[in-house]
């Protein structure tokens, strides 16, 4: 087989493989759980709290009055929420440079 022939079908080979390699990789963003996360919306469950107090890590969380609505769970698991009403959160950086700043 002469020299360029061979190159060709190197060349053909190898271009045949890589376009089956695109055509199977997955768009960006595509994944059903990210797309899930990204598209969340506010699930029907809702708590009305009268003076509750929450500590997530450095913050603290007082709500004094309002409602709480859950998100719509993602793979079973609830992954935010929004208070609506009166409170205020105070936050205690455990780093002294941060608490300065």
């Amino acid at each position: 087989m002469p020299r360029s022939s061979c190159l060709l079908v190197v060349f053909f080979v190898l271009f045949s493989s890589l376009a089956i390699a695109v055509e199977s990789a997955a768009a960006p963003n595509s994944d059903p759980i990210y797309q899930q996360l990204r598209n969340v919306g506010l699930s029907s469950e809702a708590v009305t709290l009268k003076d509750f107090t929450l500590k997530r890590d450095a913050a603290l969380f007082h709500l004094r009055s309002g409602t709480v609505c859950f998100v719509a769970p993602v793979q079973g698991k609830v992954t935010g929420a929004v208070f609506v009403g009166e409170g205020n959160m105070t936050l205690d950086p455990p780093l002294a440079i941060k608490r300065t700043l």
